[in-house]
């Protein structure tokens, strides 16, 4: 029994099949590849996004506490400060001025 080797059109056909085929699994790997690399790049992105949001707004919350407390305390006793000048009784003034409890909720 002997076998002899040659391509016929079968071959050829089968052969030309399975490079096709292999081709189209590389090229829907490659893509997978690709849209697995989007989708982690926008979830980073989205991530980075809520970070800086988060920061933004305690940064602003901060500074509304910082000009509630400049416009509760510190222009008024700069005020009184001002008015007690020129009085006699500015001890007296100074005692009468309370600071009431503030939350800082920041």
């Amino acid at each position: 029994m002997q076998f002899e080797a040659k391509l016929t059109l079968d071959g050829l056909m089968t052969l030309v099949a399975g490079v096709i085929a292999f081709i189209a699994v590389i090229i829907q790997i490659h893509s997978s590849s690709k849209q697995l690399q989007d989708q982690m790049d926008a979830q980073r992105d989205a991530e980075q996004d809520e970070l800086e949001r988060k920061k933004r707004a305690v940064a602003t919350a901060i500074d509304f506490e910082i000009d509630s407390i400049y416009r509760t305390f510190v222009r008024s006793v700069k005020a009184l400060f001002e008015s007690a000048a020129s009085e006699h009784d500015f001890a007296q003034r100074l005692v009468g001025k309370g600071i009431e409890w503030l939350p800082f909720t920041v």
